[in-house]
């Protein structure tokens, strides 16, 4: 997992990749909190929206999310 994180950044997302009602995202701001953030979600943190993780640089502005049914 570190070597995905060898990359210097301004914060590191570390996400929940299902759902997990707008709670499964840890932001952190070194390469080894982002470490321990990836092993929580994996190892249960968030439930089975953990089984897999989103890892990204930290974007500063607005989020929106859009869900749709048919």
């Amino acid at each position: 997992i570190s070597n995905l994180f060898s990359v210097t950044w301004n914060g590191i997302v570390v996400k929940a990749s299902g759902l997990a009602a707008g709670k499964g995202v840890i932001v952190t701001k070194s390469c080894d909190e982002a470490v321990e953030a990836a092993k929580e979600i994996l190892q249960g943190k968030f439930g089975e929206a953990g089984n897999e993780i989103v890892v990204e640089e930290m974007l500063v502005g607005e989020e929106v999310s859009v869900s749709s049914t048919d």
